[in-house]
């Protein structure tokens, strides 16, 4: 019976600090957001995004980040911030969808051939991406990159 209760205090413990049932504190969320972010960001970091001037293969690559990066984003969802934070955190949890929302738009814009509109949302995507990592950084959180998908580079 003792081994049953150290076992159910060891794993509740656990879940608390992993941000189970519990609010977290500044720090805990700090650092769980971080290693969701710090994740998804070394893999946008590798993943080398097709050439907008290659339509067909930029809209699947985008595609496929958009997906990874949702699961991301549901999963700092499920973080339980400090009440004092939670407006400015879910501010922040509402940009990366929105740029989530805005790289979505890219795929249907090049999958129609509509390069001029793509490039236009490219820079909104980037817009998004630097201004959802200075709201992370103003909460020490490791930013999440959403991978580069700047207009048709030269050569």
């Amino acid at each position: 019976m003792r081994v049953l209760a150290a076992i159910v205090t060891a794993t509740s413990l656990c879940c608390g600090a992993c941000g189970g049932d519990g609010q977290l504190s500044h720090h805990a969320h700090a650092r769980e957001a971080s290693e969701l972010c710090g994740r998804q960001t070394r893999h946008a970091n590798t993943t080398d995004l097709p050439n907008l001037d290659r339509p067909h293969d930029a809209a699947r690559a985008i595609e496929r980040a958009v997906e990874r990066q949702r699961v991301v984003l549901e999963a700092l969802q499920d973080l339980d911030p400090p009440t004092v934070e939670r407006t400015a955190i879910a501010r922040w949890l509402a940009l990366i969808d929105q740029l989530l929302d805005q790289a979505d738009l890219m795929v249907q814009q090049l999958r129609r051939g509509d390069h001029g509109a793509a490039s236009e949302t490219a820079t909104r995507v980037a817009a998004l991406d630097a201004r959802g990592s200075e709201l992370a950084r103003h909460h020490d959180i490791t930013p999440c990159h959403f991978p580069d998908v700047g207009g048709p580079r030269s050569g």
